[in-house]
């Protein structure tokens, strides 16, 4: 489908002016084309720019081939000094100035990106940030933080049976984004990697859903989210995020920047919605097809009988809003879903004549510098710096090639984690059957992302109004209930709210777990993920002691777990996945450096990314509680020289007798691996071992 829409406060409705079928395996070459076709008639139709003025972006969801085929059309040229948009745009250091005929610009949908930023973070592995592993099991343990957000609600936030969800995707970043706020986290350094991670997600999502923020305050925190990623991409790679999803981020964030500018060339006194870019206006005409066709799965000729009516009802509801009846999940009210604004939502002074994009662009990147600079991450935002890289170094290519287009253009097929693997206890997602009995007083606790029709039913009998007959009611410990309640809360456990997609509803799953089971994990509850241990690792013919930070437990079964009881360290099956401290000797003292070795399992792993930490036998390692020490201004985990020497000594023990030469990983050494005194002496707590005993 393609369609055309305006900027502005009225009059923006989506026009289909293209309906197409596809089987999804038509090449960039063939969608090229196709979009040339688009421009050229706009260009030549007396009903096209002759009256309404060009194009100024092509918007596109997260398509491998029209990513490719929109950068064929929207990267052709650069912006000359001749050009208006260069007074506007060509100062501001490090933004891409490529763009194709007229100044047309390559736009990603901001809710499909959200959506891929909400996959990734669902990854077994999860993603790195400047160097450091966040999985799942860590977002979940920093999430309960927030005492406002129950287990229920968390746990689903990883429901990753439904990633389509924009309401769910958006609420786990800002939450992730609210979570990193706490001065809990903030007060300590092994949390920095985390907060730095609230801040990407935070200053992308917000400027689109926080209906109070100005204009100027979007652009600044869009500018801050570029600068950000830009910083990381650079450091960890596909590591933090495909190189796909930071093409297109980076792309609708110069995109808006251009359309601003283009704004303020047509009339300074006009605004601008933020929410306009992407193509939320397509898609809520899609919801329009299914109500007029009552056919969640329309067919082409469907579609094309009956655009005109749907172009006419959206029109109708444009003129008269309040006649248009939205659905819980898609609106604004409170805490809940933010699928589909629009700008009479929006209260924030978004004229454009009010900004100064440089200044704007200036403020996001000092921003930028100043949290970089906070959590100790290496950048440089200096085009005269970058440029001794390479000349093409700008936001858009972080190493002088596009990501997503010329280079990592691979989209690696990621593995979420399993939502009964998040919670502490065994129990699943289907309700499991309860002796006691269920409490027909007790509200519903409804999530805000899901609707269904029991929303419509009275979740209190006592707001039942009353009835002049008593037929269709009983009455349940004094009580007045209507009986098709009645029936529909006995019929089910003590789970929750059923699941409202269809098929898992019928299978008797639950909309999230049950947050009020007692845990039952037999695994106990004493070690968790992001705790340390000490271990064994072989590298250059040596046993080495390395401590390593935790970010996954793996069961026997192959199950994740959050943690483990101490007596499990001298049980086998056990697997346990983390990163590598690097450590400084100062003093008799090792400091952590608040940095992680690069070093690599030569097994492969899908609980950790590639080149960041090991997997070894949790019987094989020992649970170390380490000083928190002022050391370079900062609090960080410290160890005595004596207490490594005990350590090392009493980890041998338990493990010589155990044939340690088939459960100790083999690592590749690094500068900072085996962990060293000096540059020429290894320090007391590399245990050698002969090649007889080994």
């Amino acid at each position: 489908m393609a369609a055309i829409a305006q900027f502005g406060g009225s009059s923006y409705n989506a026009s289909i002016i293209l309906a197409s079928p596809t089987c999804k395996t038509e090449k960039h070459g063939k969608k090229a084309e196709l979009i040339g076709i688009i421009l050229d008639s706009w260009r030549k139709s007396p009903h096209g720019s002759v009256v309404h003025g060009d194009i100024w972006c092509i918007c596109t969801d997260g398509d491998a081939a029209r990513r490719i085929a929109i950068f064929q059309h929207c990267m052709t040229f650069t912006l000359q000094p001749s050009s208006k948009l260069y007074s506007l745009l060509g100062h501001l250091p490090l933004l891409n100035l490529c763009c194709g005929p007229n100044s047309i610009t390559h736009d990603g949908d901001y809710k499909h990106e959200e959506k891929r930023m909400a996959s990734a973070l669902h990854s077994r592995s999860g993603i790195i940030v400047n160097g450091t592993q966040i999985t799942p099991k860590m977002l979940v343990h920093y999430l309960r933080q927030l005492e406002d957000l129950p287990e229920s609600r968390i746990l689903s936030f990883f429901d990753g049976t439904d990633p389509q969800n924009v309401p769910k995707a958006n609420a786990l970043l800002t939450s992730i984004h609210r979570a990193s706020q706490l001065p809990v986290l903030l007060s300590q350094s092994a949390h920095k990697p985390f907060v730095l991670l609230g801040e990407v997600l935070g200053s992308f999502v917000l400027p689109y859903t926080t209906t109070t923020m100005s204009l100027k305050e979007q652009l600044i925190n869009l500018a801050k989210c570029a600068h950000l990623m830009f910083a990381l991409y650079r450091i960890d790679g596909t590591r933090f995020m495909t190189g796909q999803l930071i093409y297109d981020i980076q792309a609708s964030i110069k995109n808006v920047f251009f359309c601003v500018a283009k704004t303020q060339l047509v009339n300074p006194g006009l605004p601008f919605y933020l929410l306009q870019t992407g193509t939320d206006r397509l898609e809520a005409r899609f919801g329009t097809f299914r109500t007029v066709t009552s056919n969640r799965n329309g067919d082409i000729l469907q579609i094309c009988e009956r655009a005109a009516s749907a172009q006419h009802i959206d029109e109708i509801f444009s003129a008269r809003p309040r006649w248009n009846r939205v659905p819980y999940r898609l609106s604004l009210d409170g805490s809940s879903g933010v699928d589909h604004t629009n700008p009479a939502s929006w209260s924030g002074d978004v004229t454009v004549g009010n900004v100064n994009l440089y200044s704007c662009w200036i403020d996001g990147c000092l921003q930028a510098s100043k949290i970089l600079d906070w959590a100790g991450v290496r950048y440089e935002f200096d085009p005269a710096i970058l440029s001794t890289e390479s000349p093409h170094i700008d936001l858009m290519r972080p190493t002088g090639k596009y990501p997503g287009i010329q280079v990592d253009t691979k989209e690696p097929e990621i593995q979420p984690a399993q939502l009964a693997e998040l919670t502490e206890d065994d129990q699943t997602i289907i309700a499991q059957p309860t002796d006691q009995p269920n409490d027909l007083a007790q509200p519903l606790q409804l999530g805000n992302d899901e609707l269904s029709l029991e929303h419509l039913l009275p979740a209190n009998p006592d707001d039942v109004a009353k009835s002049t007959t008593k037929r269709g009611w009983i009455s349940v410990d004094g009580h007045r209930v209507h009986l098709e309640s009645a029936v529909r809360y006995m019929l089910g456990s003590e789970g929750g709210p059923r699941s409202t997609d269809r098929l898992r509803r019928i299978c008797g799953y639950t909309r999230y777990l049950n947050p009020s089971a007692d845990s039952q994990s037999v695994l106990g509850s004493d070690f968790h993920v992001s705790e340390l241990v000490a271990t064994f690792l072989y590298t250059q013919s040596r046993v080495s002691v390395a401590i390593i930070r935790v970010t996954n437990i793996v069961a026997q079964d192959g199950r994740m777990v959050e943690s483990i009881a101490e007596k499990h360290f001298n049980e086998t099956g056990v697997t346990l996945s983390g990163q590598i401290l690097i450590l400084e000797y100062n003093s008799g003292v090792w400091y952590w450096t608040q940095k992680y070795d690069t070093i690599a399992n030569t097994a492969a792993s899908a609980h950790r990314k590639r080149s960041s930490g090991a997997d070894f036998c949790a019987s094989f390692s020992l649970p170390v509680n380490p000083s928190l020490t002022e050391w370079r201004g900062e609090r960080v985990w410290s160890f005595e020289e004596a207490q490594m020497r005990v350590l090392m000594d009493d980890l041998w023990q338990k493990c010589a007798g155990n044939a340690p030469e088939d459960h100790i990983p083999t690592c590749q050494a690094s500068a900072l691996f085996p962990y060293r005194s000096s540059s020429s002496t290894i320090c007391s707590t590399t245990y050698i071992i002969s090649p007889r005993s080994y």
